[in-house]
């Protein structure tokens, strides 16, 4: 297999962590240098999921979000080293495998949204 290759089974997951909307926006947000924190991103993805901007996200709206990922897409994309994921801190950060995937990061960025890929904004603001 050459460096432009990529194992099938790695292929595989790549699919399965775009596969889901919220991930997928989850996976764009990390594009973007820095670490998170889980509020923020459970904040920005709800307001990407109710069109609204992310000031006006209440919390009830961000509790049900966050613990979905906090359930569900974190430890998740965690597991495959994806992200860094500190529960404990409840911070994100991209994780050591994040480059492997990021072309398809990228690609599908572009796809749901047109044009260039890292420079379409998620909904939302960064801060809480």
């Amino acid at each position: 297999m050459t460096s432009a290759q990529m194992h099938p089974e790695t292929l595989d997951h790549t699919y399965k962590l775009l596969s889901n909307a919220r991930r997928r926006q989850l996976l764009y947000l990390l594009v973007e240098p820095g670490q998170w924190t889980v509020d923020t991103l459970a904040r920005r993805l709800t307001a990407w999921e109710q069109d609204t901007p992310a000031p006006a996200v209440t919390e009830t709206q961000k509790s049900q979000v966050k613990a979905t990922l906090v359930h569900n897409h974190l430890p998740r994309l965690a597991d495959h080293d994806t992200i860094e994921y500190d529960a404990d801190k409840e911070t994100v950060a991209p994780g050591e495998r994040f480059n492997d995937v990021r072309s398809f990061i990228d690609h599908a960025r572009a796809l749901e949204f047109g044009g260039e890929s890292t420079t379409q904004p998620v909904a939302g603001e960064v801060t809480d």
